[in-house]
């Protein structure tokens, strides 16, 4: 998973820590050399797509603890596999759990156990309301384009509206079942 830190230019001094180097991007070259590993020695596409997924999200757990709702449906919904979303519902637990590995062998003299296993469980508990339920906006595209006929869509306006609406969702703003 932190392969990509090899490329050029990734590495960075640390700006709250001199003594440490950051590898901003790491992740996605990561991906990279994973699935061509990984599809180098036969592993099938559905496997490589999940480890692909934790290989390119590992990172954004650290900041878990932080999360706002919004931050976590976003999150949860980055963790989708389109067309296997029921199959791979749970795949942002192993990515969660990918991340606390990585970060207790990065700084285990640092590595708060509790305070991961809190924020695993804040997570956790907004997985299980109704609000996570909420991957698709409250409006569809047509439903968008019949509300405002004189913008066309090539604008990328449902789009838009579509991202804010999905925010709105994730921060309990609008509810899906109070917006039908």
């Amino acid at each position: 998973h932190d392969f990509g830190k090899m490329k050029a230019g990734i590495q960075q001094p640390n700006e709250n820590d001199p003594e440490r180097m950051s590898y901003l991007g790491h992740e996605d070259e990561s991906a990279l050399i994973s699935e061509s590993v990984l599809k180098s020695i036969g592993i099938g596409k559905n496997e490589r797509d999940i480890v692909n997924q934790v290989v390119s999200l590992h990172m954004e757990p650290h900041s878990a603890d932080q999360w706002s709702n919004k931050a976590r449906g976003k999150f949860l919904r980055r963790t989708k596999m389109p067309g296997k979303e029921e199959e791979h519902k749970d795949l942002w637990k192993y990515i969660f759990y990918h991340a606390q590995a990585d970060a207790m062998s990065s700084n285990p003299e640092n590595y708060d156990e509790e305070g991961r296993q809190n924020t695993f469980n804040q997570l956790n508990e907004y997985v299980e309301s109704p609000v996570a339920e909420q991957v698709k906006p409250v409006l569809d595209g047509n439903e968008v384009m019949t509300l405002i006929p004189e913008l066309h869509p090539k604008t990328g306006f449902i789009r838009d509206i579509n991202a804010v609406l999905l925010e709105m969702q994730n921060e309990g703003v609008v509810d899906k079942e109070v917006a039908k």
